[in-house]
């Protein structure tokens, strides 16, 4: 019967000669997948760079997109300011009942000549216009004052 070393020692050998066996195998089955993920990496770094490419047109065309935009934006925004501002276009307004024809125009010049007719020294910073064609007549508030006196006969 073998000693306790001896088995030891014969144990080592057996286990030695098992890790040999297991080394080809090991290795071949370590290269396999080196190479598997390898080509996935490859693969993967060539789809994230086509990604990269077209996520790089299409923030150009957004990137084009939003200034012609702004553009646009701009441009009618000036032309709503234009139109507000009067700059745009000139408007005229006319009062018709029966034969009479009135324009604004001619009421607002008429009300401020009035007032400063009675008012010498005033100065007119607001002029309010309400024609009443029933009545064959306008009234006009100055600077937010009204009076029953500010009439205009037409």
């Amino acid at each position: 019967m073998a000693s306790k070393k001896e088995q030891r020692d014969e144990r080592v050998e057996e286990l030695k000669k098992s890790v040999e066996d297991l080394k080809e195998p090991v290795k071949a089955f370590t290269e396999r997948v080196k190479k598997t993920v390898g080509n996935e990496a490859k693969s993967i770094a060539e789809d994230a760079k086509a990604l990269g490419k077209e996520a790089k047109k299409q923030s150009e065309k957004v990137k084009k997109s939003v200034e012609k935009a702004g553009k646009t934006v701009k441009s009618r925004a000036k032309k709503v300011g234009d139109t507000l501002s009067g700059k745009e276009s000139e408007v005229k307004v006319f009062v018709e009942y029966g034969e009479k024809q009135l324009s604004t125009e001619d009421l607002a010049a008429r009300a401020k000549e009035a007032y400063l007719g009675a008012h010498p020294l005033a100065e007119i910073k607001t002029l309010e216009l309400y024609v009443k064609p029933e009545e064959g007549a306008a009234y006009y508030v100055v600077n937010g004052e009204a009076s029953p006196e500010f009439k205009l006969v037409f």
